[in-house]
C-alpha cells in the first residue's frame, strides 16, 4: 500500500549517524522549523545524528538530532519518526 504522506515529503535530505559516521542520502522528508518526519523506516535515526539539506541558493542547511521519536502506524497514518532537531549554525 502507497503512503498517503508521501506527497507531503517534498523534502530531500542527507543523515549523517554520529555513531558511524555513515551517510544516508537521498532521503525524503518533511522539514518543518524545528521538526522533521522521515517515513524510511530503514535509516536508524539517533539522538546526535546530523540532517543536512541542500538549499537552492547553493548553501547547505544542517541540523542536530535532539529527540528521535519513532510512532507506530495509526490508521492511515504511516509509522515513522519524528525528528526534534536544532538548526546548527554554519
Amino acid at each position: 500500500m502507497s503512503n498517503p504522506f508521501e506527497q507531503f515529503q517534498n523534502d530531500i535530505i542527507r543523515i549523517v549517524s554520529k555513531a558511524n559516521n555513515t551517510t544516508s542520502r537521498n532521503v525524503k522528508a518533511n522539514v518543518i522549523k524545528d521538526s522533521i518526519n522521515v517515513y524510511d523506516l530503514e535509516i536508524d535515526i539517533v539522538e546526535g545524528d546530523t540532517i543536512e539539506r541542500d538549499l537552492p541558493n547553493g548553501r547547505i542547511e544542517k541540523y542536530q538530532v535532539v529527540r528521535s521519536d519513532f510512532k507506530q502506524k495509526l490508521l492511515v497514518i504511516p509509522a515513522h519518526y519524528t525528528l526534534t532537531v536544532r538548526k546548527i549554525l554554519s
